[in-house]
């Protein structure tokens, strides 16, 4: 009796390798890292390897499957891959100490030991696929749904692959332990399938009965409305590359929102594939049920219209709040999934459909060298897009516009292969019209891409809007109250903040801690050499050159654009004396050992500072022990090592594990926060010493210069934390970074409440303001730490004239963040307009002891001065603002006039006023005050005159000022 095959081998098999594909891809970037550090040219060196790998192992695949048996050869692919993967850690050691690849630039040395090291592996696991895709149509009599649902299982393997290594695996496992699982985990699928093939032959092939019987099956139902070989290339090609470029795009645009974390990428990556998974059985299904060429032909349309579709929704679904409640991760995951998920199901459609479409040959059977090659182009494609994309597009052209490349190719591709070309080219001049309207340099061409949000409308807060190889950089003014105050944002976190008119002004707290540290070790001779690594907006790298001017101080910025931001609109120097290299920081340091080994580096670093680390994204190569091994190599005797993060203490996961890490190649230590509340996400500074440093007196010393609140947290206090959280010394095999922080992440996110104050302003802007002061009590419920909702709430309180309840919740503001001078300016306001103006002359003084640079404060308190009878006070004050800020000059003038009628300085008053009125020339407000000045300089005319000019502006004048000077004819 003959055995009927089963296809759930198959499926099981191909999930099996599939997962270890993405298994390895993600294992990569760990293992090279403490070689060749982590930057763009790494992670494109990885995924570019990977595709090449999988493409060449697709070819060969096919091949195999057409010349040897597939039960044979498959045991033996999987034990190759299983022995080459064993040996990557091995190999891994070689390629990095290798004088060969050493002597190359660092683009070319990451590239070729990422090929060395990875292309073999890939290479075997991707000769997998095209021989159990073979076999499997062998077997089958429904070659178009088997093939749907092999594609399904094959992504499914890659979509939990993915889950599993980001969020267990890595988390829990070193980098080789996991090799040496998935090598023994290939080991026993290649023994199964040896067995298998060797006792259960039948099971594992088909008789020429099977055959004969599945030949009219088997073949494409629809021969007269086949199309090219050729054409199936070139569309699997574009299935691999449209598909890969969007994934890449949707990272970028997912770190706008909701910054760059593992939950982001993970979770993006997981929708992709979890959606191609679905279209891959939607594409076989469809591909059985109906004519292939048709449902291509639809797909491709789909692919662009959904893809079109994906910078509207991206803006749009984030202000639903509807998932304003839900937990961080779930507003990631679904915001992904409908923004990204309908083109990325459309993508997937493709390739079942294509595989369907080969021509059936002898017996009906199709050859596994065509399979082969629609695999291989198919992963070509994802090359391309990769490089492409990494390297060029959103770079120079910018995510929405790739997004439009997308749009186009897709549509032209539909043109093509569509049999109406009518119904297809309304649609394709539409998108090409939608593409030069993006690329339009102003309104009105401009318009179509604006309100389908391809492209991006400006606020008039923002400065500079770019995107890099690395970041979606912005420079805005955060404070229309102060215009010289510009924050550098890199994705969605606000990285630095700089005062234009005091350039060397330190507007971090950890940056006084730096400064401190810095001032404490070396206060007697100064340091000599500095090494910064992530420069960000450069305001601490000015600030040590200024300071110190025979010092000689590198910085190692790994993105280019952030130093021209820093150029541009930043105010750093072009004739900067800083030394800049354009590297990752571990690339920096590597070179550093290696000239100090061979003596031709110039001396030891008194000081390095690792300011690389942004919000939740923190390189995890910069954390081991084995970099910090090397950090204390390149240092002095007394050099320090300084670095700022963040974290919460409610869990301490990672600065307690970062603390154990230093501890244990450092012999002093030392922990400082900025805030003093368990609950809150918080900036935490560790520095670490050869010598013993004075740990409280820098606090006191921070506080004493910068008026900063820091807090020293001791020894005792970090071994409390370590008794009760998870923290690993990491390592360069084992450091689970993104994991130790996701409690903390989960806990402080802030994004969805910055949104619901978007709401409820509005609502005040439309005099809800009742309702408006109820959500934000809301919110402060919910999160009592949010000072945003303090501030607003405060301005609302004043809106309704209740002065005392706004002076309640001002006082708070300043309680939270003594040193941000908003809580101070409110105050001042809920204090003058509640009539205590001997409360708000100390408040506003205290808020520009903070910033002398508040025009609009002076100028507020000139008033109240002038209400005092503090004429002295108030004249200076005025006088040494005038001319400052043009939008005030009207006010300033406007004062000084009050201020010297007050003082019966009538021509002095009238100076003023006229200097007023040619600014204002319709204003009859001031045309009035004219009027009574002439009249107490007695020039009662003239007086009349004015009046008379404000009764034909229709102006009222005052009555009783009418009754005094009728009484003056």
């Amino acid at each position: 009796m003959k055995l009927k095959t089963q296809p759930w081998a198959i499926y099981l098999t191909v999930f099996t390798s599939s997962m270890a594909i993405m298994f390895l891809q993600l294992v990569a970037g760990r293992v090279i890292a403490q070689y060749l550090g982590q930057s763009l040219f790494t992670w494109t060196g990885i995924i570019a390897t990977t595709l090449a790998g999988i493409a060449f192992g697709n070819h060969i695949g096919g091949i195999l499957a057409d010349k040897f048996s597939n039960h044979r050869t498959i045991p033996i692919q999987f034990l190759l891959a299983s022995m080459v993967i064993l040996l990557i850690s091995y190999v891994n050691h070689i390629l990095g100490n290798l004088g060969f690849l050493l002597s190359f630039s660092w683009e070319w040395r990451i590239f070729i030991h990422i090929f060395l090291l990875f292309i073999i592996p890939f290479l075997l696991l991707g000769t997998i696929s095209p021989v159990l895709t073979h076999l499997l149509i062998q077997i089958s009599s429904q070659v178009g749904i088997r093939v749907g649902i092999f594609f399904a299982f094959s992504l499914l393997g890659s979509l939990i692959g993915t889950f599993i290594t980001g969020y267990i695996l890595l988390a829990y496992f070193s980098y080789t332990t996991l090799l040496i699982i998935s090598s023994t985990i290939l080991f026993l699928i290649s023994i199964a399938y040896f067995v298998a093939g060797n006792i259960y032959r039948p099971i594992l092939q088909s008789d020429d009965e099977t055959d004969n019987q599945q030949v009219e099956k088997n073949k494409v139902s629809w021969e007269g409305d086949s199309q090219p070989f050729y054409k199936l290339l070139l569309l699997s090609f574009w299935a691999g590359a449209g598909i890969m470029i969007l994934e890449i795009v949707a990272g970028r645009l997912l770190a706008q929102n909701f910054g760059n974390s593992l939950y982001t990428w993970t979770t993006i990556i997981g929708v992709v594939l979890g959606s191609l998974s679905i279209g891959g059985y939607l594409g076989g299904y469809l591909g059985h049920h109906f004519n292939p060429r048709k449902m291509i032909t639809f797909f491709l349309f789909f692919t662009s219209i959904t893809t079109l579709f994906i910078p509207l929704l991206h803006i749009l679904v984030p202000w639903n709040s509807l998932f304003w409640d839900l937990s961080w991760p779930v507003q990631i995951f679904i915001h992904s999934l409908i923004v990204f998920g309908p083109a990325s199901i459309a993508f997937g459609t493709l390739s079942p459909l294509l595989v369907r479409m080969i021509p059936a040959e002898v017996k009906g059977e199709i050859q596994g060298k065509k399979i082969g090659k629609i695999y291989a182009m198919n992963a070509i494609g994802g090359i391309l897009g990769v490089l492409i994309t990494g390297y060029y597009t959103i770079a120079y052209w910018g995510s929405n516009l790739t997004l439009m490349f997308i749009v186009i190719v897709s549509s032209l591709l539909f043109l093509w292969i569509a049999n109406n070309k009518w119904l297809a080219i309304p649609y394709v001049g539409f998108s090409l019209l939608l593409m030069l309207s993006a690329m339009a340099p102003y309104s009105p061409w401009d318009s179509l891409a604006i309100q389908l949000a391809v492209k991006t409308y400006h606020t008039p807060d923002v400065i500079l809007e770019k995107e890099s190889h690395y970041n979606y950089i912005k420079v805005r003014t955060p404070d229309p109250e102060r215009p010289y105050i510009r924050d550098l944002i890199l994705d969605k976190m606000i990285h630095n903040r700089k005062d234009m008119n005091q350039p060397l002004k330190l507007m971090g707290i950890y940056e006084h801690f730096f400064d401190a540290g810095i001032r404490f070790v070396f206060q007697d001779t100064g340091p000599k050499h500095i090494l910064v690594i992530g420069g960000g907006g450069y305001t601490f790298c000015h600030f040590l050159e200024v300071e110190y001017p025979q010092c000689n101080i590198e910085v190692a910025e790994i993105d280019p654009e952030v130093t021209k931001t820093a150029h541009t609109a930043l105010g750093l120097p072009d004739d900067t004396r800083l030394s800049i290299y354009h590297q990752d920081g571990r690339n920096r340091v590597e070179d550093l050992v290696k000239q100090i080994r061979k003596g031709t580096q110039e001396g030891f670093y008194d000081c390095i500072i690792n300011d690389s680390f942004s919000d939740y994204t923190v390189p995890f190569h910069l954390t081991t022990k084995e970099f910090v091994e090397k950090i204390y190599t390149i240092l002095s005797p007394r050099g320090i090592y300084m670095c700022n993060m963040i974290d919460c203490l409610q869990f301490a996961n990672f600065i307690t594990s970062m603390y154990k890490t230093c501890s244990e190649v450092f012999p002093y230590t030392y922990v400082y926060s900025t805030m003093n509340d368990p609950m809150v996400r918080d900036t935490f500074i560790l520095i670490c010493s050869k010598k013993p440093i004075p740990a409280e007196e820098i606090k006191d010393w921070v506080r004493t210069k910068h008026g900063s609140n820091g807090y020293y947290i001791p020894v005792e206090k970090i071994k409390e934390l370590n008794s009760y959280n998870y923290a690993p010394i990491l390592t360069d095999q084992y450091a689970p970074v993104e994991n130790l922080l996701a409690p903390m992440v989960s806990l402080t996110e802030e994004t969805p409440y910055i949104r619901r104050l978007t709401r409820i302003i509005q609502k005040a802007e439309k005099g809800q303001t009742q309702q408006a002061t109820q959500d934000l009590m809301s919110i402060i419920q919910q999160r009592p730490n949010f000072n945003d909702a303090y501030v607003i709430l405060t301005q609302l309180l004043m809106q309704e004239k209740r002065f005392s309840e706004a002076i309640v919740w001002a006082k708070k503001v300043v309680e939270r963040e003594p040193n941000e001078v908003k809580g101070y300016i409110l105050l001042g306001m809920a204090y003058a307009q509640s009539g205590n103006n001997t409360s708000a002359i100390e408040t506003w003084e205290k808020a520009l002891e903070k910033d002398p640079n508040l025009i609009n404060v002076q100028v507020n308190l000139s008033s109240v001065l002038i209400q005092q009878k503090q004429f002295e006070r108030a004249e200076k004050i005025l006088k040494n603002i005038q001319g400052k800020e043009p939008s005030l000059e009207p006010t300033i003038l406007s004062n000084l006039a009050s201020l010297y009628f007050a003082q019966g300085k009538w021509n002095e008053s009238l100076k003023e006023l006229t200097k007023l009125e040619q600014l204002q020339p319709q204003n009859y407000f001031v045309k009035e005050q004219m009027a009574i000045v002439y009249y107490y300089l007695g020039d009662f005319n003239r007086a009349r005159e004015l009046v008379q000019t404000c009764q034909k502006g229709n102006h009222p004048i005052n009555p009783q000022f009418l009754q005094i000077l009728e009484q003056k004819k």
